[in-house]
């Protein structure tokens, strides 16, 4: 009988470029919601994200950012596959002051951690450009 797991993988992008694309961290809560979705569970489903100055390498234990120091609404939840879910996000021009950012979570609507990302970089955002990230999530059987 083989496991199933679900694993992540977040691009992120300035201005449209791709400046960083890496695995990342889906936690125990993430893994929990993903079930009790499947199961039709108000509040589950993915609603938001989160990017901070953290730098703590992420674990499957985490329940929220190091240090969150922005957050926003998904912008677009896209179904690729039965296997293959993308979502994405923007931090869009003139949004926040000039910030580096370290870490990325992505977040249900009841508040827990689905996944988290930090891969020892620092990425900036620069209130005159965009920073975004497309968060894929493949379900393995």
């Amino acid at each position: 009988m083989s496991k199933v797991s679900i694993k992540g993988h977040l691009r992120l992008f300035i201005d449209g470029v791709e400046v960083a694309s890496h695995h990342n961290q889906v936690t125990f809560l993430g893994a929990e919601a993903y079930a009790r979705a499947l199961q039709g569970l108000a509040g589950y489903n993915l609603t938001s994200f989160e990017a901070g100055t953290g730098t703590s390498t992420p674990t499957a234990s985490d329940t929220a950012l190091d240090t969150s120091t922005h957050s926003g609404s998904l912008a677009s939840y896209n179904v690729i596959s039965s296997l293959i879910s993308e979502v994405t996000w923007t931090i869009p021009i003139g949004a926040i002051a000039t910030q580096d950012f370290t870490e990325f979570g992505l977040f249900c609507a009841n508040g827990d951690m689905f996944a988290r990302w930090c891969d020892g970089n620092t990425y900036s955002y620069v209130n005159t450009g965009t920073l975004s990230g497309v968060w894929t999530l493949t379900l393995n059987l």
